[in-house]
Formats: structure tokens, C-alpha cells, sequence
């Protein structure tokens, strides 16, 4: 493939079917998100069970992650995906059958949200390792950007027209539109067209030999660990904070309840629009490597700044300026993972960042919680801010980061 520009992965057939899928899937997984909590709020009259409902999600991350990437390189990525796709729909639609015979209790809302999150660990390493199989090494950030970008917009919508259809219709209807957009995803990866499966050479070893492989793997990279525990240091910082201190902040220095902490959460993901959009003109100046560390920089900046300011107006433009930083450091981090880790590897990889992003988040909110407890909501922004500025900045100066990974090659497994 030769084409140029941010929309040339347009012409690829597969990457437009891989886009409509994943746009319609985030965007039901948006809906179904905010008619689950109104749902369980509504059905307990609690609202303690969200971090509950939170801990079903991230949980299956920590527990399952990396295995499932392994496992994932191993099979038929496309398949696998198919599969997920379908298993999902199945388990959103008995969720929204038992809702409407009125036989669905908190438990089964908690077990559903667990087993689908669970079959998620087998999706997002397959999705993000197949990209490289029908993207040009070159176009990858240009695909990635896009599939931010679409995905972004949808989960921008999402929220509103879920808000406007909960005024007519129960909660639970949207559950059913979340299992139809996987249904619809499902069948537009059945009509994606490309070579998804593994050599026999490389299902020649067990799963536990192909984990200690890709761990050794790792050892031998120092540039991909750096790159790893920069990703995991932020997520352990942000991840939980941001859960905790938006409300806090809306409500007790701001004064605005709901309206401001609903202004944050649109003003940070129309940030990651804004950032998925402008990475393909950013990367023109600067290397990637760079622009994954001073995006990380930045973002911490924009964090502290909420911890000096009582300005509703300016908390707004501070998480914009998150988001937008924020996502440009995910798409970097992906896209270097696909340029540069062997296909055979990405998976495990793939599992890893999936593990380091979700499974940190109960510890992350529970430190968040904690630190609340010593210091007041404005002195925690900064100290988050503040590490995490910490963090871009020795990673922007480190030698490694003007290195390069070595060309993808095949890596040694271990039985």
C-alpha cells in the first residue's frame, strides 16, 4: 500500500470495515457504560456499587491480561475477534432479557459486566496486533489516529443521545443497542480479507513457553521497558485520580455539582478528539519517542494547573489540554509498539499495556483516596500533576529515547 496523508488508510477495505465496527462498538459500549450505572443506581438505590461495577471491569484486566495476549498469538486473530465480538452481544442480550422479565439482580449485573470484560482480554490484543497485518508499517499512525479520532467522536455522542433516550425508554433498552452495535462489528470483521493466522512454527510451543518468551523479550529491550514503565508509572497516577478528584473538585472548590464534573468529563474526551486529530501533523516535527515523553510532560502541567485555579472556565480548558496529551501519548505508545515489536510478540504486549492500563485502576483509586486523606483536593492535584510532569521530563532527557528498537524479527520461545 502506497497512499499518503491522514486519510490514506481510508482506501484500505479492511481498515474501513475494522472502522465502522470499532466506531459502533464504542459507541454502544458509551451507552451501555451510562444506562449500567443509572441502572444500578435505580436498582440498589446505592451509589457505593459503582466502584463495585468499576472493579468487575478492571479486574479481569489485572487477572487475565497478558495470558490472554499470549493465548491471542497463538490463534487466528481475525477469529478471535469474531468470537469476542459474538460472546459479548450474547452476554448483553441476556443482561437486557433478564432486565425486562425483571429477574436481573445486582449479582448478575456484576457477574455480566465480569465475564464481558473478561472476553475483552482476548479482543483488544487481537484487534491492536492485527492492525500491522493489513497497515503499512509507515501508515500505522495515520490508522491509529483515525481510529482514535472516530471512536472519540462516538464516545462524545454517546453520553448525550443515551441521556435523551433514557428520558423515554428504561436504562435497560440501551443494553440492547450496545449488543446489536457487537453484532454489527462481528460481521464487519467476517467481511475483513487478510492473513490472520499464525505459522505452524509459531504454535509450536506451549502458552507458558511463549509468556516466559516474551518476558525474556522485554529484558533484552531496555527501550520497550522504559517505554513501559512510563506508561504504567502514568496510569497509576492518573487512573485513579481522575475517578476521585473531579467530583471533589466540582463540588467543593468550584461550587458547580453535576454541571461542572460533567463539563470535565466532555471537555477531556473532546481533548482526545482534538489529540488523535493532531498527532499525524506533530509527528512531522518531532520523533515519536519524544512526542510520547513531552506529551507526557505536558499532561502533567495541564494536571497541576487544576490544583491552582477555582476557575470553572479554566478547569475546563485543563482537561481539554489532558485528553488532547493524553491520547497523543496512546497512539504514539501503540504505534511503536506495532512498528517495532514482532507480530508473533504483539499480542503479549498488547495483554501487558491492557494489564498496566485497566488492572492498576482499583490500587490507583484506592492511593487516590488515601492521599485525600493527608492533603487537601488542590495540594493532590499537584503532587499527581506534578509526578507525572516528573515523569516526561527524565524520560525526555534519557538516552534511550534517542535509540531505536530493532527491526521486528522472530523471538525465541521457552518450554
Amino acid at each position: 500500500m502506497n497512499v499518503k496523508g491522514f486519510t490514506g488508510s481510508l482506501t484500505n477495505r479492511n481498515f474501513i470495515f475494522l472502522l465502522i465496527g470499532q466506531t459502533l462498538s464504542q459507541f454502544g459500549d458509551r451507552l451501555h457504560q451510562v444506562a449500567l450505572l443509572w441502572f444500578t443506581y435505580q436498582l440498589t438505590n446505592s451509589g457505593e456499587v459503582v466502584g463495585l461495577m468499576a472493579t468487575a471491569t478492571a479486574l479481569p484486566y489485572l487477572l487475565f491480561g497478558m495470558i490472554a495476549g499470549t493465548i491471542v498469538d497463538t490463534l487466528d486473530k481475525r477469529k478471535v475477534m469474531i468470537l469476542a465480538d459474538l460472546l459479548r452481544g450474547i452476554l448483553i442480550t441476556l443482561l437486557f432479557i433478564l432486565s425486562c422479565i425483571k429477574l436481573v439482580n445486582l449479582w448478575y449485573l456484576v457477574a455480566i459486566t465480569f465475564l464481558s470484560s473478561s472476553i475483552a482480554q482476548l479482543f483488544e490484543p487481537a484487534k491492536q496486533s492485527s492492525v500491522p497485518l493489513f497497515i503499512h508499517s509507515e501508515e500505522l499512525l495515520n490508522a491509529n489516529s483515525l481510529l482514535s479520532s472516530w471512536q472519540q467522536g462516538a464516545r462524545l455522542a454517546a453520553p448525550v443521545i443515551g441521556g435523551l433516550l433514557m428520558v423515554t425508554w428504561p436504562p435497560y433498552y440501551l443494553f440492547l443497542v450496545d449488543a446489536i452495535t457487537f453484532f454489527i462489528s462481528a460481521l464487519m470483521i467476517y467481511y475483513m480479507n487478510f492473513d490472520s493466522k499464525n505459522k505452524k512454527s509459531e504454535k509450536d510451543h506451549s502458552i507458558k513457553g511463549r509468556l516466559i518468551g516474551s518476558l525474556l523479550y522485554m529484558r533484552t529491550m531496555p527501550l520497550l521497558l522504559l517505554l513501559l514503565i512510563m506508561y504504567a508509572g502514568v496510569n497509576l497516577i492518573f487512573h485513579g485520580t481522575s475517578v476521585v478528584f473531579p467530583p471533589i473538585l466540582s463540588e467543593k472548590i468550584l461550587n458547580k455539582g453535576s454541571l461542572g464534573y460533567g463539563s470535565m468529563l466532555t471537555g477531556y474526551s473532546f481533548g482526545m478528539l482534538l489529540g488523535a486529530i493532531a498527532i499525524k501533523r506533530i509527528v512531522t516535527r518531532f520523533s515519536i519517542l519524544r512526542i510520547f515523553s513531552g506529551a507526557i510532560f505536558f499532561g502533567g502541567i495541564s494536571y497541576m494547573i487544576l490544583g491552582m485555579t477555582s476557575l470553572l472556565i479554566v478547569v475546563i480548558i485543563c482537561f481539554v489540554l489532558c485528553g488532547f496529551f493524553f491520547n497523543i501519548v496512546s497512539i504514539s505508545f501503540v504505534t511503536t509498539i506495532q512498528q517495532k515489536v514482532p507480530i508473533s510478540q504483539q499480542g503479549s504486549i498488547f495483554g501487558l499495556i491492557g494489564m498496566i492500563g485497566m488492572g492498576v485502576t482499583p490500587l490507583s483509586t484506592l492511593a487516590a483516596s488515601l492521599l485525600l486523606l493527608v492533603i487537601d483536593i488542590k495540594s493532590s492535584f499537584l503532587l499527581s500533576g506534578g509526578l507525572i510532569a516528573l515523569i516526561g521530563f527524565v524520560a525526555f532527557f534519557n538516552p534511550l529515547m534517542k535509540s531505536k528498537f530493532v527491526e521486528r524479527g522472530e523471538v525465541k520461545a521457552y518450554d
